[in-house]
This record gives C-alpha cells, structure tokens and sequence, in this order.
C-alpha cells in the first residue's frame, strides 16, 4: 500500500472519492539558457499535452515587489495598524520573498492572494482583470489584516481549499520555551526580532521585556486561512486547532474535511486534520503519522500508523494563548541523563490538542 493511499484510507478519514487525474502529461522542452540575458530571463514550456490534446501555455508576471496597484504598494510589511515597517536602515520594507499566490474565482471577479515569507509575514490580496486573450491584470492590491491574531508569521507554501478559500501556513515558530526561560535578549534566537516590528517596537533598541510585551510565541505555527468576497475585502482566519509546528503545507483532500499538514524541517512529522464540518476547519480532531518499518530493502517499506493528538477548536486555543500560556503551563521538563534515558517519573510525550494547550512542542523531556 503506497503512502499516499494510506494517507487516503487511514482510519476511514476520507469518505469522498479521489478526483480524476490526468492519464498523460508531456510538456514542450524549455529552451537552453545560452547566455547571460537567457540566465536572468523566465524561461518556460509554450506547450503541454494532455491526453494527446495540446494546449498552449506560458508565464504572466502578475506583479514585483515594489510595483504600486491601486492605492498600494505591493509586498510592504505593515505593522497593526497597516503603517509600513522600517528596515534596518530606515527605509520602508517591501518583502523579496513571495511564496505562494493562489487565484480564486468569487462570483463574477478573479482574485490572487500572495504571502509574503518575512517577519512580519504580509498576505496581498489583488483584484485581477483579463483581456481578450485571457491575460490577467491586477488592478488594486491590500494588505490582509491579520492584527486580531497578532500579524501572520513566514508564510511558507499554500494551497487552495475546494471551496475557493486560500489557504497558507507559518513556518519556523519559536522556541516557546528558550523565550520564557532568557535571561538576556542573546540567549533568544535573533531569527524571532523582526517580528516585533509589527508591535512598533525597534528590535535593534527593544530590551528583553520589550520584545516579551511585543512577541507572544505560541501566536505561531499554524495554517491560516483567507476568504475573498466579491467586493474585495478578505477574511483572515489561523486554524489553531490544526496544529502548531512548522507549516510548510496544509492541503484539503476532495471530502472537504481532512487536511493532510507536512512540517518543514529535521526529525519532524506528517499529520493529518479531520474536520468536524465539510468546509470548516475551525474545529476537529488532529492525527500524527507513524511510521512502521516492514523492510529496509531498496528506500525501504513501511505501515502507516495514525496516533489521535485529540479534539480542538479554534476559540478555544486562541482564548489560552492571549491569556499568556506559556511552556511552563504546559510541560513539565527534565533533563535526560548522558545515555539519553529519561529521569525516573519523566516520559517523552506528545501534548493532546484541546487538552494541553496550545499544540505545538512535541516532547515534554527536554
């Protein structure tokens, strides 16, 4: 049984059955980048097959960072009040790192909504309009507004949901447990600093207590959600109960309710979100992956096994985090002596979502 079908059948998670794919593919070669020009040129196939069907294809810049649509530039890092960031050098900061644009179809209009991998992390969402040849234009841009949730932290990859809605991630979240326990700024990883820009902090000047006050960890870390209306204005959503780790991404399967959520990194997990509801993943029951070895022939084989993290809603999660849940509230840590065992009493675990809250740190052990 391949991965992915277990990921399919496990525990009976998918109802629906999987949509159809396309029986054969073949692209048109891409030209050789000969020279410097063709180097810095985006190259593409002009072509595809599908089915023995050919299509003609190609590459549309819809926007760069920098370019001002409408009443706004493109890419900027806001702050909560929609005030743009300073970089270190004062100047505004617009965002280089674009992962992820979807496109999704709202009534009659045609909307993309870009994430922006920076501390803060920035959501665009820009009304496109075609030509005659089906060319999209963006027409006006904004900022997503994520202040109820304190910014939205490295957006990595994104998908689309089957009800049109985006659907993006938060990578890399802190260390909950190193921000609580520092004593001074240099024990905290300075990855985290940027982010308090969003507070209006200045993290070359902020202090300790500063940079506490501005940057709550356990914010972080999950798959967030935007709904475009007709009228442009967009809806931002982060799905506490789908998880805390390092969302690279979260994608939903044809039944409307599993979410299968890869986790960026080393020694991380696969795990697998079914909603309570078709169509809302605000609440539901979260799923890691184990891996069973069978074989260690050729890249090896193996079961899949599915440990229950537990039931979770959003509300719930969110109402722990701004009352200031810290690691503390949720582990007990001890530390492993030289052979690696755990101390009498003390067990490595994995916090049950809704019961522990948030999710998030994998190991009670430390």
């Amino acid at each position: 049984m391949t991965l992915r079908s277990q990921l399919l059948a496990a525990s009976a998670l998918i109802a629906a059955p999987i949509l159809a794919q396309a029986g054969e593919i073949a692209f048109a070669p891409v030209p050789f980048a000969a020279d410097d020009a063709a180097k810095r040129a985006v190259l593409v196939s002009e072509r595809v097959t599908i089915d023995g069907k050919e299509h003609a294809i190609g590459f549309t810049t819809l926007a760069r960072s920098g370019d001002r649509i409408g009443d706004a530039v493109f890419a900027a890092l806001t702050d909560r009040h929609g005030q743009v960031v300073k970089s270190e050098d004062g100047s505004e900061h617009v965002s280089v790192d674009a992962d992820f644009t979807s496109l999704l179809r709202v009534g009659g209009k045609l909307f993309s909504v870009t994430h922006f991998e920076s501390r803060p992390g920035a959501m665009y969402v820009s009304e496109l309009k075609q030509d005659a040849s089906g060319k999209p234009t963006p027409v006006s841009t904004k900022p997503v507004d994520f202040s109820k949730f304190g910014g939205v932290w490295v957006p990595c990859a994104g998908s689309v949901t089957p009800w049109e809605t985006h659907l993006g991630s938060e990578e890399y979240p802190a260390d909950a447990r190193a921000v609580e326990e520092a004593t001074a700024l240099e024990q905290i990883d300075d990855y985290n600093f940027p982010m308090v820009r969003y507070e209006g902090v200045d993290p070359v000047t902020m202090t300790l207590e500063q940079f506490r006050e501005a940057y709550k960890p356990y914010r972080y870390g999950f798959p967030n959600e935007v709904t475009v209306a007709e009228d442009g204005t967009a809806t931002a959503t982060k799905h506490l109960a789908m998880g805390r780790v390092a969302v690279e991404l979260a994608k939903v399967m044809p039944d409307r309710k599993t979410a299968c959520i890869s986790d960026d990194g080393t020694n991380v997990g696969l795990f697998v979100f079914v909603a309570d509801r078709e169509g809302d993943l605000s609440a539901g029951t979260l799923y890691a992956a184990k891996w069973v070895q069978t074989s260690d022939e050729g890249a090896g084989a193996a079961t899949l096994e599915w440990i229950d993290l537990g039931h979770a809603d959003n509300a719930t999660i969110r109402t722990a985090i701004e009352k200031g849940v810290k690691f503390s509230d949720i582990f007990e840590a001890a530390a492993m002596a030289e052979d690696g065992t755990c101390p009498e009493g003390s067990c490595p675990r994995t916090p049950r979502i809704g019961r522990d809250l948030p999710p998030g740190s994998s190991l009670a052990v430390m």
